[in-house]
């Protein structure tokens, strides 16, 4: 981020709304003048809150920092049209970075990669409401379209033309494909009374840091931090609209609107009565906003700003639930603007409430530059908590299925939704979101008559053949949760006992939901598994992926040809090396990943970071040191020793050497005593074919029913708990070394706790070497698979190790179109570009691929000056489209039944 976003972040992220808050309330109180101190104060607030943001500045520097925007504030002053205001540092730099063209706001193609680092930390909305409105005010344009794009699109008519031509969108979970945050404050500002009744995943938790000078703050939880805001917002409303409401106190006599009569009523004497904000909201929805009929409700009001004049505008829009809290927003900054607007107690209360919606939001967009997958998974739990089970659902489908497909040029959209048990729950989680796409393409006039857009799954299900959206069912990861103690008296559980059946469970429950229902054959395509990595091998899901393939294949060839029945189609994907304790960790993952879930042609894999992530910069970001456990440790080790001879890499004698060491030593750790009391004669290669096992349920290896090659059973189910298509594997099953060290990987009470301990290991040069050529080997192994890589550019730099969009491993992964006409022996990989989930990571796929361009633009050859040429970017971002739109999982049709 550069200096102008950093100064911005401090004033507008950084700085605790509690000292604005303090120093509002003395001046109600009457113990301070606001404005005749307040520019001192903002000097003092910055200097105290810059070093989150500003570090590696002295206190020196920072205060010329300020001292500059300070002089530009003052000359913004003396311009003749536009009054003072807070909100010049926004407003200059929206005129740095975008343009207006009839109308809608556009990102220049030359800021794409601050403007991401600004928005990211504190919404596009702060800086595009501020710089329309001082625009607007100055062209004396009285503006009522606020249906600019959720993610501005950028100035670049090459790039625009390139993608109208159709976009893939294979990685997108589609709850997380909506604009959660936006959605969330709009139904907290509206319906306080849900603050702390919805918000189950936020309580207790803060996801950012804030470092400051100076005083303590009296920190306000997060409930009521937004109370509050909810408050003030009402304040600021009636404010704009002060003409047409009084103070409570004076009801019978003449006057207009005052803020700070408001202020001391509602919040000094009230506010404590939490009643008093949600009565006061209420009557603004009531007596102000307009109302919508929904499929659950009707009659409802999204957002009392929306006014009737305002909602003709928007209606129909997609973006109509983002319209409200823009209005306010730029009508705020309108009166901050005008010599005859908002007085400088109001100007302060609006910087209050960005400050406020800024925190918030920083507890639900991924800007916190923590790294890892478990960072992520608390903004990931919170996404939905307000809108889940309300009228606002509908908004969040309108938005996550509607709009990608009408504004972003997505002519395939993937929807990613975790399956249940019950097969019922399964048809009905499909059902509801294309319920909401339904209703989303009537007009306001159309949605009034259910019939318009409700449908019957199975007789309507030729309406859902061929749409350009559909879903996949994606499993849960979770980390193996077993108590394991020494001296144990009870059975040992295996590892993820519970998890595996419950799994089991949901698995048998979506192929009821498959054969009971036409309806969602049709629109689900594929199955994945997701969620954080660590403790989670693929070898859990083996059993999974190998029954729902037969199911698949059994029903396409033994459906009765004379009944009308539509053929199933369930394609792979997998999670696999996006979070890994070493890279060595995340490769294994990926090879895991290939081998026990059968990944071949028209398969992909999510992330695949591990194959591509620079190993220097990894392991200078890691201080050159691994942090694992003993039993991922051994693992690893032994998949290097010997799974890289199988893939063609040379290892360096010294370090070879040095690795097999380490691997017997914690090999005779965790599983020393147990083969010595079996009398087994072991080698490293043993424990190697062992791993091989771990395909197989590990419930199949109890000592009555161990190496078994023909499971019979009652169970359906239970006929694919062993891999059987592995030849190999029979002869490693039939071992009872092999087949023995399997076993207590799972069952073995010492070895559970042994293997749980952790070490620490040096990365050094031998090693980081190994690492780029076991990665470059996997890259072969992977694209002679024809396996595709589902790459999520703005998801990776915020979970990943890499940091920047320059060393992401798209570039490594393919880099065919830009290497003018030179030799080229890498591997080229067929990969394509997604979002993830935009909402937390606040992007959009059109923006993902404006990021990739202007990194690529932004390289530099020592030698030559700019690396790459205007050509070949953009023939490289096409054949980036190509490739998405060719990795869509095919649709449920007769040509796929048998394939």
């Amino acid at each position: 981020m550069d200096t102008t976003g950093k100064v911005l972040d401090v004033l507008f992220r950084q700085i605790a709304p509690e000292r604005i808050l303090h120093s509002l309330i003395q001046c109600v109180s009457g113990e301070r003048a606001l404005l005749r101190e307040i520019n001192e104060e903002r000097e003092k607030l910055f200097i105290d809150f810059a070093e989150s943001t500003l570090h590696g500045y002295s206190e020196n520097e920072q205060r010329m920092l300020y001292g500059q925007l300070e002089q530009e504030r003052q000359g913004w002053e003396k311009q003749p049209v536009v009054s003072e205001g807070f909100l010049s540092a926004l407003i200059r730099y929206g005129q740095e970075t975008l343009v207006t063209i009839q109308g809608i706001p556009y990102c220049r193609n030359e800021r794409v990669l601050s403007w991401r680092d600004v928005y990211l930390r504190m919404g596009q909305d702060a800086v595009v409401c501020p710089y329309l409105a001082c625009q607007d005010f100055c062209n004396n344009i009285s503006r009522v379209d606020f249906t600019w794009p959720a993610i501005l699109k950028v100035h670049d008519n090459e790039l625009s033309h390139m993608l109208e031509r159709g976009m893939a969108e294979n990685h997108n979970h589609i709850c997380g494909g909506t604009q959660s945050f936006q959605i969330t404050w709009c139904r907290l500002m509206n319906y306080p009374e849900k603050i702390r009744s919805e918000l189950k995943n936020f309580k207790g938790n803060n996801l950012r840091y804030r470092m400051s000078r100076g005083e303590e703050d009296n920190s306000l939880d997060r409930y009521e931090q937004l109370e509050l805001a909810a408050l003030f917002r009402t304040i600021l409303f009636r404010a704009i609209h002060r003409k047409e409401f009084r103070n409570a106190s004076d009801l019978a006599n003449a006057g207009t609107f005052s803020s700070e009569l408001a202020f001391k009523e509602e919040y000094m004497d009230v506010f404590s009565l939490r009643k008093e904000l949600c009565d006061l909201v209420d009557c603004l929805r009531t007596g102000k906003g307009s109302h919508l009929d929904y499929p659950d409700e009707t009659a409802f009001c999204l957002d009392y700003v929306l006014g009737s004049r305002l909602l003709q505008y928007c209606a129909d829009s997609h973006e109509r639930v983002l319209v409200g809290e823009r209005c306010f927003l730029y009508q705020c900054a309108l009166q901050c603007i005008r010599a005859d607007g908002f007085t400088p107690f109001e100007q302060e209360l609006f910087y209050l409430y960005l400050l406020l919606k800024s925190n918030f939001r920083s507890e639900m967009i991924q800007a916190n530059g923590q790294t890892g997958f478990q960072n992520f998974l608390y903004y990931q739990n919170r996404k939905d908590d307000a809108w889940d089970e309300n009228p606002y659902f509908w908004e969040a489908a309108r938005m996550a299925i509607n709009y990608r497909l009408s504004a972003e040029s997505v002519t395939s959209l993937e929807g990613r939704l975790v399956p249940k048990p019950m097969p019922s729950k399964n048809i009905e989680k499909v059902y509801r979101f294309d319920l909401g796409k339904r209703f989303a393409d009537c007009t306001s006039a159309e949605s009034l008559d259910p019939s318009a857009y409700n449908f019957d799954m199975e007789l309507d299900v030729d309406e859902f053949t061929g749409l350009p959206y559909f879903f996949v069912y994606h499993f849960i990861k979770t980390e193996d949760d077993r108590k394991l103690e020494k001296d144990m008296f009870w059975e040992v559980p295996c590892r993820h006992k519970k998890h595996r059946e419950n799994l089991r469970a949901v698995a048998i429950g979506l192929a009821k939901a498959l054969r009971k229902s036409t309806y969602l054959r049709n629109r689900m395509r594929g199955i994945d598994a997701s969620a954080s990595e660590i403790g989670c091998r693929p070898e859990v899901f083996a059993a999974e992926y190998r029954y729902l393939d037969a199911v698949q294949h059994q029903w396409n060839t033994k459906r009765d040809a004379l009944l009308p029945s539509s053929p199933m189609r369930i394609s792979k994907t997998y999670h696999a090396g996006e979070d890994f304790l070493d890279i060595a960790d995340g490769l294994r993952a990926i090879d895991e990943a290939v081998t026990f879930l059968d990944l071949g042609v028209g398969s992909r894999i999510g992330h695949a970071l591990a194959m591509g992530v620079p190993p220097e910069e990894h392991y200078r970001l890691k201080n050159y040191e691994i942090v694992t456990t003993k039993q991922d440790r051994l693992d690893d080790l032994v998949w290097l020793l010997y799974r890289t001879k199988e893939l063609g890499v040379r290892m360096e004698g010294v370090l070879e050497s040095r690795l097999r060491n380490e691997a017997y030593q914690l090999f005779r750790e965790i599983y020393g005593e147990i083969v010595d009391w079996n009398g087994w004669n072991c080698e490293l290669l043993d424990y190697y074919h062992s791993m091989q096992l771990r395909c197989d349920e590990p419930s199949a290896y109890y000592p009555d029913k161990k190496a078994r090659e023909i499971w019979e059973t009652m169970e359906e189910f239970d006929q694919y708990l062993l891999d059987r298509k592995n030849l190999r594997l029979r002869e490693y099953r039939k071992s009872t070394c092999v087949s023995g060290l399997y076993y207590y990987y799972h069952y073995g009470t010492a070895e559970g706790i042994c293997g749980r301990r952790k070490v620490r290991c040096k990365a050094d040069g031998a090693y980081i070497r190994l690492m780029r050529q076991v990665q470059d080997a996997m890259q072969r192994y992977i694209d002679q698979k024809r396996i595709v890589i589902e790459c999520n550019p703005s998801s990776n730099v915020l979970i990943g190790t890499f940091q920047r969009y320059e060393h992401h491993p798209i570039f490594r992964f393919n880099n065919r179109k830009l290497q003018r006409g030179e030799r080229n022996d890498r591997a080229q990989l067929q990969v394509c570009v997604n979002t993830d989930d935009l909402g937390i990571f606040d992007t959009s796929l059109d923006f993902e691929y404006a990021l990739l361009e202007q990194t690529l633009r932004t390289q530099e050859d020592e030698q030559t000056g700019l690396k790459y040429g205007g050509r070949d970017i953009m023939e490289y971002l096409d054949d980036l489209r190509r490739m998405g739109l060719m990795a869509v999982f095919p649709e449920n049709s007769e040509r796929g039944r048998h394939s």
